[in-house]
């Protein structure tokens, strides 16, 4: 009977040791890896309680080849530049903050992060937005949103 209770305590004993698990990434992470064709670039101005400054949004025209990449290593490149014309754009490092959430650190050593907010993502299209502080014809505090549109 002793050997019984003993061998019930070791197997009880034994599934209850926690196996070690590899850490799961937030699902962004997985989702923004690759190369990210930018599809459109819009800004919009607004005032410190986020009204619309009236001159509206501005589309900027995009040239074909202009992408973002995103490496697994927590690297990112934007080339403005066609695809012909490589190592030539903006770079530095990110880091996932949630699922809904990144920042970006600019490689420049005077640029400050730009926490940026994921408003759409999928296996084929990722869209995200960030701000910048800003003054409007030198008197009005405010900021511009940056809303990337890209695709795969």
């Amino acid at each position: 009977m002793k050997r019984i209770v003993l061998f019930i305590m070791l197997c009880v004993a034994f599934a209850a040791c926690k196996k070690d698990h590899p850490a799961t990434q937030p699902m962004a992470q997985g989702g923004i890896l690759g190369k990210w064709a930018i599809r459109s670039v819009i800004t919009i101005g607004r005032d410190t309680a986020g009204k619309e400054i009236s001159n509206g949004e501005h589309v900027y025209n995009i040239s074909p080849g202009e992408y973002f990449q995103f490496n697994a290593n927590g690297t990112w490149m934007e080339s403005i530049l066609p695809d012909s014309i490589p190592g030539i754009g903006i770079f530095g490092n990110y880091v996932i903050n949630s699922a809904a959430s990144f920042t970006l650190k600019n490689s420049n050593p005077d640029a400050s992060e730009e926490v940026c907010t994921i408003s759409a993502l999928s296996q084929s299209s990722l869209v995200f937005s960030h701000q910048r502080s800003t003054t409007f014809n030198g008197v009005i505090p405010g900021y511009i949103e940056y809303i990337f549109n890209l695709a795969k």
